[in-house]
């Protein structure tokens, strides 16, 4: 008699659809049909799998929903965005800020973006624009300028006359010490605090809720060093992880932002919706563009650095 066949249901899926080439390009893995998922495993093969990196495309999937909730809901998240004070909750008109468990006088230092455009080789919204680059994501180490209390002596006077006493006075020293989440974070932890800042622009610059080609919208987000690890991981291998990240975050924000929350999905005076028009740049025959940087890389551009999103 001969052996009965597999049933398909017990048959492995198909593999990931993941391609890495010399162009980073990336294109989204097919999502297996209903019925034909395969059946749950015991914990310590997963576990083992998981060890081994050969995660099914599933659980790859779960790690990536799991770690940005974690950032949702324990991280800080930073957002600078243009809005006119028609749609602002703030009922201001420009740059503004929004954040979710961050001190509201961290925002992007001008220290923190000088560093990330010294390692660019240049400012950041030309340099994008001479490679066509839609998206930057930069990772570095939370840093702060070290302030020295310096005592300056008092006078002794004479006879009881002109006497001062000591004062005490704080200076900049242009020397910077790692932060920790919890000097930044409400309620983060005492590890190094790294930071992933996330830039999005549309042709030469981003289009805001009024039309104004106003060059930018950032999003930082501030993990401790245990969680970042796994980020840039991830990020390395599907940067579409960080627009999870972005689109999520906004939405969380959106009642904040605006008197409005809908207006989160329209664009104002021939603008741009908040959340960036990722299909139409993933559907160019280019590709969606993004340029990854980390800290202690050489200065300047690498091509190689460019990662190839397609449709």
């Amino acid at each position: 008699m001969s052996e009965k066949e597999p049933h398909k249901n017990d048959q492995e899926p198909t593999p990931p659809n993941f391609q890495e080439n010399s162009e980073n390009v990336f294109e989204p893995p097919k999502i297996h049909p209903l019925g034909k998922k395969k059946k749950p495993e015991n914990a310590e093969i997963q576990k083992l799998r998981h060890e081994l990196g050969i995660d099914t495309q599933e659980e790859k999937e779960l790690e990536k929903e799991k770690l940005v909730g974690e950032i949702l809901q324990q991280d800080g998240i930073w957002l600078t965005v243009s809005l006119p004070a028609n749609l602002s909750k703030k009922e201001e008109n420009g740059f503004q800020e929004f954040a979710l468990r961050v001190d509201e006088l961290f925002g992007i230092s001008n220290e923190h973006r000088q560093r990330i455009e010294k390692q660019l080789g240049g400012d950041l919204w030309i340099i994008l624009d001479n490679h066509k680059i839609n998206e930057l994501i930069d990772i570095r180490v939370g840093k702060k300028e070290i302030i020295e209390t310096v005592k300056i002596p008092g006078k002794k006077g004479f006879l009881g006359f002109g006497k001062l006493p000591d004062s005490f006075e704080k200076r900049f020293t242009d020397k910077y010490g790692e932060l920790t989440q919890n000097q930044i974070v409400t309620g983060g932890n005492n590890e190094p605090a790294f930071i992933f800042s996330y830039f999005a622009r549309n042709g030469k610059y981003f289009k805001d809720a009024t039309g104004n080609r106003v060059g930018i919208l950032c999003l930082e987000f501030i993990c401790p060093e245990s969680r970042a690890l796994i980020l840039e991981k991830m990020v390395q291998e599907d940067p579409t992880v960080i627009r999870r990240l972005v689109e999520k975050s906004i939405r969380a924000m959106k009642g904040e932002m605006f008197k409005d929350p809908n207006d989160i999905n329209t664009g104002i005076g021939g603008g741009d919706p908040i959340i960036p028009k990722w299909d139409k740049w993933d559907a160019d025959p280019s590709g969606g563009r993004i340029y990854i940087q980390k800290e202690g890389e050489q200065n300047g551009w690498h091509e190689e650095f460019v990662h190839t999103i397609k449709k």
